[in-house]
């Protein structure tokens, strides 16, 4: 049998990982959705616009 305890503890994990995945989520969402207005007000060319969406998450 298993444990009440265990099993509680898989549904807190799993309730964590969605959470962080929805923040994830919507973070990358913002920052296309805000993409030109920040390419307008610093100046990027698509190069470096395509690097702050890209490349920089991709580090991360």
């Amino acid at each position: 049998m298993t444990d009440p305890q265990s099993n509680n503890n898989k549904w807190f994990v799993l309730a964590i990982l969605t959470v962080v995945y929805a923040f994830n989520f919507i973070d990358r969402q913002i920052l296309v959705i805000l993409q030109e207005p920040i390419k307008a007000e610093l100046g990027l060319s698509d190069t470096q616009l395509g690097l702050l969406t890209g490349f920089s998450f991709a580090v991360v």
